[in-house]
């Protein structure tokens, strides 16, 4: 579910910008580097080290993990960030039974000073607030992750839609994202992950809960278009910075019927987090600011002069990469030949030297000739008219074969050679499966076009078939402005983030996990004093309580002495051994 997440996540930032910080490509390099494991299974690291991790699950979503780190000999560390005891549709909470008195727990302030309503008054308040607006006409926006929480509100709304007594499926329910279709068959596929609950009702049934059947998956805003309001929208990012929700808040603000449900908080100054602040003073029963200034990033087609500008840059890139795509080719082709010539050495040398004896052979009777022929010359006192006939008799327009020029041997020649023009001959390389293929040849010219064809896969809105888009892929280029907008649509924050709240953090501290040693992460310089004075005060921790800032660098390292005492049999049978415990 990593992937899903990075994949949508810098989808949204290349549909609007030019972003060039990594590609897709770094993304799948990074997460072949990624090794999957089981919860409760236990990798031991390369080397003589000794140590190992165990995952256990974190109860926060899917792939969540609490860290068991363990070393042979020595005490356990514990990394236990965004965990949730409390039991869920689609995921069990968190157990910490095998991580009882560890020697130092690494944990989050994220949510020390937070309190979260109960589930059924959560549930209630969404629901409630989703069947307002579409029932008055309005849209509903739920601003959700790619592939963690979403899938427990995503399980939620197909259920309250298979009740046919509730007639709720006359609106229609869409799960917006890139990756929409990618997340839901990546979450069939871990059931056995899931909740008990979840199991049991898939062994049963033999269906999977993930096999949505009133939710469409969308992955544009074109297709998102073609679907009738009044609709209720899950789609992502959370901080509202980049994808399909702030894309979809700018096209709803400005209606009073719409609604912006925002289900997790995200990092300071975002969109996310100016939205939640004006839902909550609205809960206060305060009138907040509801003008904001957003920058608007927009993807558009050039056209005139940058259009022609385009062409002809690419024409000549084009024509560029296939000038060096030819020097290769003719590069390999000499390489190419020249191996052959290599492979055939003892052939060439054959033809070689019968070349050269037959030319030996005419330059000898041209030596023996021309003595008497000049002997000739000066008893008739004529000499050029005498050597000008002798010359005459070796000289033809088109040669002659050299067949009856060579002497007989007693070995016969393997072929018959015959002067021609300068030609070298492709020898055909073979191996022991026949001749060598060449992957070259059988590639195809990529025909150059101005305007390149993408093919995209979508949902039929009617009949639930699939079928193939095919979109123009034009140039475009980026543009970004500053935009005054008014949020006249109503806004609301309900808490679907699946965290320990403070009251749950302190009790599991106190009651179960009881570490030695402490360092406080993640979590408001407010937060984590509070915390950690909380802890100090009841004394939880025996040792050091951390909180560090980010980048510093901790020492929880206990100097500890380990010796290894050799005891006689005469001791041994003298000693008396008491039961202590169980």
């Amino acid at each position: 579910m990593g992937q899903m997440f990075m994949y949508d996540w810098v989808n949204g930032h290349t549909s609007v910008e030019d972003f060039d910080k990594f590609s897709m490509d770094d993304v799948d390099l990074a997460f072949k580097r990624v090794q999957s494991v089981k919860y409760n299974q236990t990798i031991l690291l390369k080397g003589d080290s000794g140590i190992q991790f165990t995952p256990l699950p974190a109860g926060h979503m899917i792939g969540g993990a609490i860290w068991k780190i363990s070393r042979a000999g020595e005490d356990d560390i514990v990394y236990a960030v965004d965990f949730n005891h409390k039991k869920e549709r689609h995921l069990n909470g968190c157990v910490f039974d095998n991580t009882i008195r560890p020697h130092l727990l690494i944990t989050d302030a994220y949510n020390a000073m937070y309190s979260q309503k109960k589930r059924y008054e959560r549930d209630q308040q969404l629901v409630t607030s989703m069947l307002t607006t579409v029932r008055d006409g309005g849209n509903c926006l739920i601003v959700i992750d790619t592939a963690g929480r979403v899938l427990e509100i995503a399980h939620l709304l197909e259920q309250l839609w298979s009740n046919e007594e509730a007639g709720l499926t006359r609106y229609n329910l869409v799960l917006l994202s890139y990756v929409a279709s990618s997340v839901v068959e990546f979450a069939k596929s871990q059931v056995e992950w899931m909740s008990d609950k979840i199991m049991k009702a898939f062994q049963q049934s033999q269906v999977n809960p993930f096999n949505f059947r009133y939710m469409k998956l969308c992955h544009s805003q074109q297709e998102l278009a073609k679907v009738r309001s009044p609709k209720i929208v899950l789609c992502s990012n959370l901080d509202m910075e980049s994808g399909f929700s702030r894309e979809l808040f700018l096209e709803w603000c400005s209606d009073r019927k719409n609604t912006v449900i925002i289900t997790g908080r995200s990092e300071d100054r975002t969109l996310g987090s100016k939205l939640i602040h004006i839902a909550n003073e609205t809960a206060e029963g305060r009138k907040p600011r509801k003008e904001i200034s957003l920058e608007v990033k927009r993807r558009i087609r050039i056209e005139g002069a940058e259009l022609e500008a385009y062409r002809r840059m690419k024409a000549e890139k084009e024509a560029e990469t296939a000038r060096l795509r030819l020097e290769t080719s003719r590069r390999n082709a000499r390489l190419e030949m020249a191996g052959d010539d290599s492979d055939d050495e003892s052939d060439d040398d054959e033809t070689l030297a019968n070349a050269v004896a037959v030319v030996t052979g005419m330059k000898s009777k041209e030596n023996v000739n021309q003595p008497s022929q000049n002997q000739a010359s000066q008893v008739n006192g004529n000499q050029e008219n005498q050597v000008q006939p002798a010359l005459e008799l070796n000289t033809h327009d088109i040669m002659l074969k050299w067949e009856h020029q060579q002497k007989s041997s007693f070995f016969k020649a393997n072929k018959k050679i015959y002067p021609m023009f300068p030609y070298v001959e492709e020898k055909m390389k073979w191996d022991d499966y026949g001749e060598i293929i060449r992957p070259n040849e059988y590639k195809t010219e990529d025909t150059i076009a101005q305007i390149e064809t993408v093919e995209y896969k979508r949902e039929s809105t009617d009949d639930g078939e699939q079928i193939m888009i095919v979109e123009e892929k034009v140039p475009t280029k980026c543009v970004r402005y500053v935009q005054k907008m008014e949020i006249l649509c109503k806004v609301e924050f309900i808490d679907f983030e699946g965290r320990c709240d403070g009251e749950s953090i302190k009790k599991l501290l106190e009651k179960t996990v009881q570490p030695r040693q402490i360092i406080i992460v993640h979590g408001t310089s407010e937060a984590t004093r509070h915390l950690a004075t909380y802890i100090k005060e009841k004394g939880i921790v025996q040792g050091r309580i951390f909180t560090p800032l980010v980048y510093d660098i901790v020492d929880a390292t206990v100097e500890s002495h380990i010796y290894q005492v050799s005891l006689s049999d005469a001791l041994m049978s003298t000693l008396y051994f008491q039961p202590v415990g169980n």
